[in-house]
């Protein structure tokens, strides 16, 4: 990590734990290489690095957002007791796809400066057929489509798409 998304990481947590400075506990912040350790917890460090890369980009005038595409969990699973007074657990749970959502689309949508911007979060695995399939239809339409797997990724990406002058008239 470098010493630039260090310093973004650590402006980032202590945004996040304003209450803890205001009420004297500042010993109670996390550094940013503790927030941010990714020793087996990739899924932390995936949602982590979303809701870093979104602030990042509201704090730079940017309309950023996550973009929801999982399904519901419905449990119908109930704990009964049987005659001799044994528990067990009858039924069963199903995932239901989320209909409304475009298959491959990416996780994180901006807006800004005259720019689309879709940016896909992996941290451990690849791009699916479909979300490649969708990254051509955005560059196509003029959008940006970046994948990202570090802090210092973003922030390299940033800084390419922050120094370019267009604008939509």
């Amino acid at each position: 990590m470098s010493l630039q998304a260090y310093k973004v990481l650590q402006s980032y947590v202590n945004k996040r734990y304003t209450t803890f400075i205001d009420t004297g506990k500042s010993h109670c912040i996390p550094s940013a290489k503790q927030f941010f350790s990714v020793s087996g917890k990739h899924q932390f460090y995936s949602r982590t690095l979303e809701k870093i890369v979104i602030h990042l980009l509201r704090d730079a005038g940017f309309i950023a957002k996550k973009i929801e595409n999982s399904g519901r969990y419905i449990d119908k699973r109930e704990v009964v007791t049987d005659t001799i007074g044994r528990t067990r657990i009858v039924g069963s749970a199903e995932y239901i796809p989320n209909k409304n959502v475009i298959r491959g689309m990416a996780d994180i949508q901006a807006f800004g400066k005259g720019i689309y911007w879709e940016i896909e979060i992996k941290t451990t695995d690849r791009q699916s057929v479909e979300q490649k399939t969708h990254q051509k239809k955005v560059e196509q339409q003029g959008g940006k489509y970046s994948i990202i797997r570090s802090v210092d990724q973003f922030l390299n990406e940033f800084e390419k798409i922050n120094n370019t002058n267009t604008t939509v008239t």
